[in-house]
């Protein structure tokens, strides 16, 4: 059986809806060794986006958040409140050396990132993540 166009089986009223629904999520992006990039939603596991930019990647994300959306909605579903968009306000301030900007600036720049600081920010967050994973996990197998 061909898989059909969403248009095919949802209305354009409800896609429409969908879309506009759509545009109020956060849609994170991060570097991916295998795909470049891959977008998630907060409160949508199963919906992922992938590309070899952010830009495609976002566009990718995007369309399947829709498709998502409107598949809820046509069979009588509530799609979760959106997260509120982050608003960085606070800064750090950070001081390395010429060499360590360098290197930075170079690993920055073959991952598609736009400003170091973003980088900086995706790298330490991931770690930041992946340390309180593990402690959380760590602390279930302890049963805590």
């Amino acid at each position: 059986m061909e898989p059909k166009d969403l248009r095919d089986v949802i209305g354009p009223v409800i896609i429409r809806k969908a879309k506009r629904m759509a545009g109020t999520y956060k849609i994170e992006v991060r570097p991916n060794r295998e795909s470049g990039f891959v977008g998630t939603i907060p409160g949508f596991a199963t919906i992922v986006g992938r590309g070899r930019t952010r830009e495609e990647c976002l566009r990718d994300a995007q369309e399947a958040l829709v498709a998502g959306i409107a598949t809820m909605l046509h069979h009588g579903g509530c799609p979760l409140k959106p997260t509120p968009i982050d608003r960085k306000t606070e800064l750090l301030n950070i001081r390395i050396t010429p060499e360590d900007k360098g290197l930075l600036t170079k690993a920055a720049n073959q991952l598609g990132f736009k400003r170091l600081s973003e980088f900086i920010r995706h790298a330490v967050m991931d770690v930041a993540r992946s340390v309180l994973d593990d402690r959380s996990a760590k602390h279930i197998a302890k049963g805590v």
